[in-house]
């Protein structure tokens, strides 16, 4: 009788583990969606217009340019699709990009369109800092593949994206431009 219940005893406990363990990778992998507080976008004196299937995107656009001091432009969202070919690297997984139209003043962030929200944050606030970079000046795209960065010229081919001090200082911001969003949204 014993060696009965300690059986039952331990296969529970086996059962209470696994069902736990099932729970959390649940939870870890799932997108949890805390909701994002009213935010009030009259201080933005930008366009952003969202093409894309993440609803919220706009809204994240908006708080991003704040941040980055960014005013008086117009920003597109959409779906990257197919666009993003050529842009691919095998170092990295490419979940959004900006393209800059200066004759228009218009910028357009292409978003992978199964990107998480978390994901979709840090991607916002980084492209956010290119988007600066753009309007400053700071970052001149030429003729493909001559970039100008802060007045020295680069190629694109000759330069491995991970080496590129435009991507370099993005990354070095993303992360509080991306605490500063979370904090104004969530």
């Amino acid at each position: 009788m014993f060696n009965k219940m300690k059986k039952e005893y331990n296969y529970l406990i086996i059962v209470v583990i696994v069902v736990s363990v099932l729970i959390s990778l649940i939870y870890l992998f799932s997108d949890y969606r805390k909701p994002f507080k009213d935010i009030d976008l009259s201080f933005s004196t930008n366009t952003v217009n969202n093409y894309s299937d993440i609803a919220y995107a706009d809204t994240l656009v908006h708080v991003a340019l704040d941040e980055v001091g960014v005013d008086n432009v117009t920003v597109n969202i959409i779906n990257m699709g197919h666009r993003a070919s050529y842009l691919q690297d095998p170092d990295f997984e490419l979940r959004a990009f900006v393209d800059y139209f200066p004759e228009m003043n218009t910028y357009t962030i292409f978003i992978y369109e199964r990107i998480s929200r978390s994901q979709l944050l840090t991607s916002i606030a980084h492209e956010s800092i290119h988007i600066k970079q753009y309007y400053t000046g700071d970052l001149i795209v030429l003729e493909f593949p001559y970039v100008e960065f802060k007045g020295e010229l680069y190629n694109l081919l000759e330069v491995s994206y991970w080496n590129r001090p435009w991507e370099i200082e993005a990354y070095d911001k993303t992360l509080d431009i991306e605490f500063n969003i979370r904090d104004r949204v969530l």
